[in-house]
């Protein structure tokens, strides 16, 4: 059987998250690696969804929550 040759990957971390990580993974019966390596495995079989602005959506999402809160407030309001 001939061996699966492997690549080594460092790169920083704030150090609470680095033992948020590594206790989140435990509790779950996972090693960090196991972790990190669905990750990227998940991010390079996603669909690509073109150049998208998730913070503009997050902001459009919020307008309209609150457009529909306001409508909810209103029609509450005819009712009574």
């Amino acid at each position: 059987m001939a061996k699966t040759k492997k690549a080594f990957i460092q790169f920083l971390i704030d150090p609470k998250k680095k033992e948020e990580l590594m206790s989140k993974a435990q509790a779950e019966g996972k090693t960090v690696t196991d972790v990190l390596l669905s990750f990227v495995e998940k991010y390079l079989t996603q669909e690509s969804v073109g150049n998208v602005d998730i913070l503009e959506l997050q902001r459009r999402i919020e307008v309209l929550e609150r457009e529909s809160q306001d409508r909810k407030k209103i029609l509450g309001e005819l009712c009574a």
